[in-house]
């Protein structure tokens, strides 16, 4: 056999091709990793300015230490390249700073310790990172309470040509105490001032006594409604009792729509104008909307979601599911429900002086007034609210039981 030998020539052309295979290989190699250094130069440094809400509520102490956690964080601009380092967490934010105040390119560690009390919207503006979605990012604090990022909603609450909220009212008293006499007048009031068509009292033990009798013999429509407290929710116990009557106001409006009224409310206008919103409720302070009066229809989107906060219940927070987290919820859903910012619970309570001590213009600007009776009652231990005591009361608290009681006219000044 003889072999074939080969031309230099033909050594040369596949040397030749070896060679310009190898130089592209190593050029594409090149360009591909030019291409990466460049793209992670742009993810690392590129500065894009975010804002990103934050509400804060349920703190019990100064120095709460808020978590910040949410693995679920997803960044819309730039892809999962950036958002890899921050899957535990948003950012770092580190320090003492009081609540309300906006940090600019923080670091340090995913913590915040808070400096005082109650609500507060922290605006954080970071230019080192992109906008983001963090629909599921959430902050925990160390009570378990609710804190949540959120970009807030935009809109208002639709005003209907209809009123689609019925003119119901709805009462709700458990457990056996005195039916008093400003309880009486609550209820009056929405007898004569809302004229309402049915007013539902929800109890698991009827009242008795005095004002009991004259209520249910002045206020034909008042409908007796056995109900029992819920003492559960979402298979959380409910503690202490009036966290069951909190719920028991949202079932209810779920069910039939129409009218919560604490009995310390007392109406002062008609309500009609409010029944043409889908939910409405009233500002106390900022950073709290009160359940005190709660407007409502049955199919009101904003109650369900009000509901379903119940899922993180906790007991030791006394006001964090009816006070601040409906107020979370009015600044992340405003088109789903109306606020009126004083007529509804107004004074506020640290203002609840000026109702038994002074006088001011409540029958202006106000559908209702929240009654601080039992602030008054702590203070003037010798002083009872009774049908004769309110003849002689100069102030605004005896003007509007005389308005209620006695049909007495709105005086013409103070």
């Amino acid at each position: 056999m003889v072999a074939m030998a080969t031309s230099p020539s033909t050594t040369n052309s596949m040397s030749a091709q070896q060679s310009s295979s190898h130089r592209r290989m190593i050029w594409t190699t090149l360009m591909v990793l030019m291409l990466i250094a460049l793209a992670a130069y742009v993810v690392m440094f590129y500065e894009i300015d975010y804002k990103v809400s934050a509400l804060f509520y349920g703190f019990h102490d100064t120095g709460s230490v808020v978590k910040l956690t949410g693995a679920s964080l997803n960044f819309s601009q730039w892809g999962f390249l950036r958002s890899l380092p921050r899957l535990s967490g948003l950012r770092n934010l580190q320090g003492n700073r009081s609540a309300g105040s906006r940090y600019d390119n923080v670091t340090g560690t995913n913590e915040v310790n808070l400096t005082n009390n109650g609500t507060a919207k922290l605006t954080i503006s970071d230019h080192s990172v992109p906008s983001m979605n963090s629909s599921n990012a959430a902050l925990e604090t160390q009570h378990s309470e609710f804190v949540d990022i959120e970009y807030f909603g935009q809109g208002e609450a639709k005003f209907h040509k209809e009123e689609i909220v019925p003119n119901i009212a709805h009462f709700i008293w458990f457990s056996n105490h005195t039916f008093q006499f400003y309880h009486l007048l609550s209820i009056l009031s929405v007898y004569k001032v809302m004229k309402a068509e049915r007013i539902l009292f929800h109890t698991d033990c009827e009242p008795e006594g005095r004002y009991w009798e004259e209520i249910r013999a002045k206020v034909p429509i008042l409908e007796i409604h056995h109900r029992e407290p819920p003492l559960k929710v979402f298979n959380l116990t409910l503690n202490p009792k009036w966290h069951q009557a909190d719920v028991a106001s949202l079932l209810i409006l779920m069910e039939l729509g129409g009218v919560y009224f604490d009995p310390d409310i007392f109406v002062v206008q008609p309500l009609d104008y409010l029944r043409h919103y889908e939910c409405v409720m009233g500002r106390e302070i900022p950073g709290f909307i009160a359940k005190g009066i709660i407007f409502a229809s049955k199919d009101s989107e904003f109650l369900r979601y009000y509901y379903d906060g119940y899922r993180r219940y906790d007991s030791r927070c006394w006001n964090c599911n009816s006070l601040k987290y409906p107020n979370y919820l009015a600044q992340k859903y405003p088109s789903l429900i109306h606020v009126e910012e004083t007529s509804l619970i107004y004074p506020p309570g640290n203002r609840w002086r000026m109702m038994f001590y002074g006088k001011f213009r409540w029958w202006v600007d106000n559908f209702t007034i929240h009654v601080w009776i039992r602030n008054f009652e702590r203070r003037e231990k010798n002083v009872v609210v009774s049908p004769d005591t309110i003849k002689s009361m100069d102030s605004a608290f005896g003007q509007m039981c005389r308005f209620i009681y006695y049909d007495e006219p709105h005086p013409l000044d103070v």
